[in-house]
């Protein structure tokens, strides 16, 4: 059991460097500059230009942009956000908040799954199987980004029976921490 736990780690790591090396060899590939994205349609000076490709390592060769990418990932030096703030730091300010929420989405797909599952198989070839079986096709074939807008318009906006999560009014330090009601921010957790 160990060598085959440490068999799966070992695969880890060269499926780990492909897809990275895939997925940066793909946003290197694309047409256009990002140092001119930035900017949109003003042109700034060639100064600032130079001084940008300089400071992103965008004027390196691909390997050396590819290794300064896993360097700074392995350090957890994420760089910064548009608003300037370190990108580590809001992962840890969000991170706690969408933990508890994928907990509560696991525990509620574990309880509510196993139950129909097993009422569905006791009654096989029923109507409670059936409908069971295209609920589940279609809650899987939805993504859940189309399920958690979905729940907060109908649930949120129209009907009212829970708070909307986005929106200029939503806190989710307060949502999520101090307000424990199921009818508060839990609709991410039912569309997961």
């Amino acid at each position: 059991m160990v060598r085959f736990i440490l068999r799966r780690l070992l695969q880890v790591i060269p499926v780990f460097i492909g897809t990275t090396l895939l997925v940066y060899y793909m946003v290197f590939a694309l047409p256009g500059d990002p140092i001119a994205a930035l900017f949109g349609d003003r042109q700034p000076p060639q100064a600032v230009i130079d001084t940008l490709r300089s400071q992103y390592h965008l004027d390196e060769p691909f390997w050396v942009q590819y290794g300064l990418f896993l360097k700074n990932l392995f350090t957890f030096n994420l760089g910064n956000d548009f608003t300037g703030q370190p990108i580590a730091a809001s992962l840890a300010r969000v991170f706690p908040v969408t933990a508890m929420l994928a907990l509560e989405a696991l525990a509620i797909q574990a309880i509510f799954g196993v139950a129909f599952g097993v009422f569905a198989g006791l009654r096989r070839g029923g109507w409670f199987d059936s409908t069971v079986l295209v609920v589940s096709l279609v809650v899987i074939a939805v993504p859940t980004f189309v399920l958690g807008f979905v729940f907060q318009l109908v649930f949120g906006v129209q009907l009212g029976w829970a708070k909307p999560t986005v929106g200029a009014n939503a806190d989710w330090a307060a949502c999520c921490f101090r307000q424990w009601s199921w009818a508060w921010c839990r609709l991410p957790m039912f569309s997961a």
